[in-house]
């Protein structure tokens, strides 16, 4: 696969490309994002460089750059959503999917406990969240959501790649104000107003 170290990407075109906080263009290979001739929305870029003396490292950071509405892990060379519309993805594949709001109209056990493995952006959160907001439940209803991250996505981030969508302003606000501005991989516990 093309994300392999040992990958020979020789043959693909190599153009001039911003990454990360250059402000001057140098040459990067282009990753195809597809079949010859087609459109595609996203494209994926690979840069090698070396590190001369690998022993003084003790962290990487990563950033990442959005340019076209998709939100990419360049560690993983993988999408956290959908860049045409992330939202009804998540809406269809987890809120849906999980059947939640059957769920929680039947429920007869509190509180409701949703475990997600990665948290990403956050975006399942927050369609999970405004569905409980509008959902039919019984009064006293709980919801406890629970999530694991091990590569947490910084919060200016998640600000940008989530207030695309006005629908979530709410619940983007709540989480934002409970988000810390610099976060590791760990334990983290938030409440969130229903």
């Amino acid at each position: 696969a093309w994300r392999a170290f040992d990958f020979d990407d020789s043959a693909w075109p190599s153009g001039p490309s911003l990454l990360a906080t250059d402000t001057k263009p140098y040459r990067s290979t282009t990753i195809s994002s597809g079949p010859a001739g087609d459109t595609h929305i996203t494209t994926y870029f690979r840069h090698a460089f070396d590190l001369p003396d690998k022993r003084g490292i003790k962290k990487l950071t990563l950033h990442l750059v959005r340019d076209d509405g998709a939100v990419a892990s360049a560690a993983f060379g993988d999408l956290y959503f959908d860049a045409t519309d992330g939202l009804a993805e998540s809406r269809t594949v987890f809120i849906d999917g999980s059947n939640f709001c059957a769920r929680w109209a039947s429920c007869d056990r509190w509180p409701f406990v949703v475990f997600e493995t990665g948290f990403g952006t956050g975006l399942n959160f927050l369609a999970t969240l405004a569905a409980w907001r509008t959902a039919r439940k019984p009064a006293g209803a709980q919801l406890h959501y629970h999530t694991a991250e091990q590569f947490p996505v910084p919060r200016e981030i998640i600000a940008a790649a989530l207030g695309r969508w006005p629908e979530l302003a709410a619940e983007l606000a709540a989480l934002l104000a409970v988000y810390p501005e610099s976060i590791s991989a760990g334990i983290s516990r938030w409440h969130i107003a229903p």
